[in-house]
């Protein structure tokens, strides 16, 4: 169940600072996360692509100064695929919530729907928890408006 899965992933990520990272190949996936829960959650989510992130990102989580989640979105393997559960072990521990969720499915566009659909109930439900309301981009809005003067 989608929004089941949602909810509870949401719970993992509320009051936290949320860090995506995919492979190349799902870059775009990554991204579709990142702007569900920066738009609907009304939550900063910040997105990267390994192995580029392992060069600098992780850094930040050496001092952990902030609550911080790391999603991570892949089908790697070899060495990739290595340096990501290295990635993994070192975020936590550094007191980061390391999530995995499954991209299950058969063919790559049935893995995609699926994340993108358990992408839409965990923004929903974290949007709850955030008190904010998932439809409207009021900010966003307000840019515009401001530009146009």
């Amino acid at each position: 169940n989608f929004e089941a899965a949602g909810k509870s992933l949401a719970k993992k990520l509320h009051k936290r600072s949320i860090f995506i990272y995919t492979d190349l190949a799902h870059a775009e996936l990554g991204y579709v996360w990142k702007l569900k829960i920066n738009e609907t959650a009304k939550n900063h989510a910040s997105l990267n692509v390994l192995p580029e992130a392992s060069h600098n990102e992780i850094v930040g989580f050496e001092k952990n100064i902030f609550p911080a989640t790391a999603i991570f979105l892949h089908r790697a393997q070899g060495r990739l695929a290595k340096r990501i559960g290295v990635i993994k072990k070192l975020l936590h521990g550094k007191r980061a919530v390391v999530i995995e969720p499954a991209l299950s499915g058969r063919t790559t566009l049935e893995r995609v729907w699926q994340s993108i659909m358990l992408a839409d109930w965990t923004s929903f439900h974290l949007a709850k928890l955030n008190r904010a309301e998932p439809g409207p981009i009021k900010i966003v809005d307000e840019l515009k408006r401001l530009i146009k003067r």
